[in-house]
């Protein structure tokens, strides 16, 4: 906030402010009122609302995927989340120590190696956030968060509309994992987690990759 110190330990310049507050500040009443025109009004409820950004406890920075989650606690709530994170944890730790099989180097075969090791670790990333988000919620408010259902696809009935979902699908499978393999990111590798579910719950199998000849994944 030394944005906001210094606005307010200087000329407290309005149009400053006003650009200041739309950054940091959340007041809807406040942040109306800042689109008008400039007027005594407007100017007493910026100078209140920098006033108070100072005055608001900072929000606790967000947990690393690499930070350990406690677990001295008596709270069966705290425990069974700590046991939700532990395995994808352990499981992306193991994954990380598999990167450095190659140390630096940048050959073709050590990409090849490392891509589809970078995903899978994306992934696991995003479900250890998940259970720190849901420890801050309960911390917070006491109850762990609402949960909605993902919405199911439904399955046809009809087999040519099923064929053809199930192609859709490993369609998707193979362009999710093509991108992953270029570009390892967090947004693709949960699609393709998706895809591979939907290709177990509308065939019963689990999707099979075919390795290549020089030791890639074909799909």
């Amino acid at each position: 906030m030394k944005l906001v110190t210094n606005w307010l330990n200087g000329a407290r310049n309005y149009h400053v402010g006003v650009a200041i507050y739309k950054s940091l500040g959340s007041d809807k009443h406040v942040l109306h009122l800042l689109q008008g025109p400039k007027t005594p009004v407007a100017e007493n409820a910026l100078l209140q609302a920098m006033q108070q950004l100072l005055t608001k406890p900072a929000p606790a920075p967000a947990a690393s995927p690499l930070a350990e989650m406690p677990s001295n606690t008596d709270d069966v709530v705290l425990k069974a989340l700590h046991d939700k994170w532990l395995h994808p944890y352990k499981e992306m730790q193991h994954l990380r120590s598999l990167l450095h099989k190659y140390g630096n180097a940048n050959t073709e075969e050590a990409i090849n190696y490392r891509k589809p090791i970078a995903f899978q670790i994306l992934a696991l990333e995003q479900r250890i956030m998940k259970v720190w988000a849901e420890r801050a919620y309960y911390l917070e408010h006491g109850t762990l968060p609402e949960i909605k259902p993902p919405i199911q696809e439904v399955i046809p009935s009809d087999p040519l509309q099923l064929a053809n979902l199930i192609s859709n699908c490993k369609r998707d499978i193979r362009r999710f994992n093509n991108n992953l393999a270029k570009n390892p990111n967090a947004k693709d590798a949960k699609r393709l987690e998706d895809m591979l579910a939907l290709h177990l719950r509308i065939t019963g199998q689990p999707y099979q990759f075919k390795p290549k000849a020089n030791g890639q994944t074909k799909v």
